[in-house]
This record gives structure tokens, C-alpha cells and sequence, in this order.
């Protein structure tokens, strides 16, 4: 899902410059080595399969991070709140159970 503060519905999705509609985002990737610094961005679009944050780099170039490196799309309520604590959600172990009941019946009709 695309950034929907950073586009008007009728400009394209690849509409880059900074104006009045301008963002900072931050880095919020723990390994990336501009991890805490604050970005202006240019634009927010999909670019080698995934959704990328755009940005004017140290030396003046058009440059790019993955949005989810980003605080440019608000966290997951149950990651904030669990804030580590929590390693799975319980929806996604309910997924993860119905998936091994699915490999465990077609285990058990190969076997057969």
C-alpha cells in the first residue's frame, strides 16, 4: 500500500519534488547505518518489487530505502504495544497450525 499522505488521487504515483506536501521520515531499521536520521523525501513508490521510500543522498542523489526501514507507514498495533515481548502473534500461530494440519494430512495420505 502506497503512502497515501504523500499523494493527491489525481497526480501519478511517480510524482517526486519538494514542495508543500514535503515528509521527513526516519530510519527505523536497527542495522542500516543511517539508522535515527531523518530524510525529506521525494517520493514513496514501488521500485524493484517492493514499496521504497526516495530521498535526495549526502551527495546530492536521488536514492532509496525500503519503506519498511522507515517509520513512513505507522507500526503494526501489536508489535507497538508488544513492544518485544512477544515474539508471534496469535494469528499467525493459528495460520502456522492450520498449515502443519495441512502438510500432516497430505503426509499421512502419501504414506498410505
Amino acid at each position: 500500500m502506497l503512502a497515501s499522505w504523500f499523494f493527491h488521487a489525481t497526480e501519478p504515483q511517480t510524482t517526486s519534488g519538494t514542495n508543500s506536501k514535503c515528509k521527513v521520515v526516519r530510519i527505523t531499521h536497527p542495522f542500516h547505518p543511517w539508522f535515527g536520521r531523518e530524510l525529506e523525501v521525494l517520493s514513496v513508490r514501488r521500485s524493484r518489487g517492493d514499496e521504497r521510500v526516495f530521498f535526495v543522498g549526502p551527495h546530492g542523489r536521488e536514492q532509496s530505502v525500503p519503506a519498511a526501514w522507515t517509520d513512513v507507514h505507522p507500526g503494526d498495533p501489536f508489535v507497538v504495544l508488544a513492544n518485544g515481548r512477544c515474539f508471534f502473534r496469535s494469528a499467525d500461530l493459528l495460520a502456522l497450525r492450520q498449515l502443519l494440519d495441512a502438510l500432516d494430512g497430505k503426509v499421512a495420505a502419501d504414506v498410505k
